[in-house]
């Protein structure tokens, strides 16, 4: 049997996407950290929202 690259590229594809769908899980199921920690990235976390926010409301100017 041969594989065209057609099917090559699906099957790879296909894979890449099962890697990171359980690369996901596996980071998701991690210890959250110390108390102190997660104040930290929740605070990362509403700051990069902010910054994104203002980007998409930015972008949608030029886009408009």
């Amino acid at each position: 049997m041969r594989i065209t690259p057609e099917w090559f590229a699906i099957g790879t594809g296909i894979l890449g996407v099962l890697y990171g769908l359980g690369l996901a899980v596996w980071v998701n199921r991690q210890d959250k950290g110390t108390p102190k920690m997660v104040e930290i990235s929740t605070a990362i976390a509403q700051g990069a929202k902010a910054y994104l926010k203002r980007q998409d409301i930015t972008i949608g100017y030029i886009a408009v």
